[in-house]
């Protein structure tokens, strides 16, 4: 059987991490743009994690895990350096809660896959825990083939996409126009998304 890749929406839900580590801390940083409500319980937690707390970024209880500690959670992370508690954290987690295991990932209901991100882009990678070597190396591919250049050229696509559905040109020119802007040079050119807008916004892509 295999998984079914999903985005989730965290907004004001809560997030909770077990365990006060660099892999805790790994996990909660893919989650700080997220605008979830995470907290954090762990006996110590590292500066990292201390520092996101002086932030208000993170709540942290120091303290031992509990079973109550799962109450509300929509989604749980269990990353203790032990096998043992995380494998408590899966078993007593309710059936409706989403849970990730960062030691054994197919030991939870949830993967939470490798990402990059290039602002309204985002490309997710994973094995299902078979290699976490190949997901790093094939994520390292991907992040050069999708470089920082894509964030404002989503941006633009976005914009695009926005004023064309809006306009009142027939359906076959707005389907070109979609088209046209997936080109390469708008993507490497400003100047070039610029003029485009320009045209678009005052009447100069009419039907052909």
């Amino acid at each position: 059987m295999s998984s079914y890749p999903v985005m989730l929406n965290l907004a004001n839900k809560k997030v909770l991490v077990v365990g006060g580590g660099s892999i805790a801390y790994r996990k909660i940083s893919g989650l700080q743009d997220s605008g979830a409500s995470i907290h954090v319980v762990a006996q110590s937690v590292d500066p990292s994690i201390e520092a996101l707390e002086q932030l208000g970024a993170v709540n942290v209880e120091r303290k031992a895990f509990e079973s109550i500690d799962l109450a509300g959670a929509f989604l749980i992370i269990a990353a203790t350096d032990s096998i043992e508690v995380n494998e408590w954290i899966s078993k007593e987690a309710a059936d409706h809660q989403l849970v990730n295991r960062a030691d054994r990932a197919a030991s939870g209901n949830t993967i939470i896959p490798s990402s990059i991100k290039r602002g309204k882009l985002t490309i997710a990678v994973s094995t299902e825990g078979a290699s976490p070597k190949l997901t790093k190396k094939i994520k390292q591919e991907i992040a050069e083939k999708y470089d920082e250049s894509y964030e404002a050229y989503i941006d633009f696509l976005h914009e695009v996409r926005g004023r064309v559905h809006h306009s009142n040109l027939s359906q076959e020119t707005k389907k070109r126009l979609l088209e046209q802007v997936l080109e390469e040079e708008y993507r490497t050119s400003p100047s070039k998304r610029q003029h485009f807008l320009y045209q678009l916004e005052f009447g100069f892509l009419q039907d052909e």
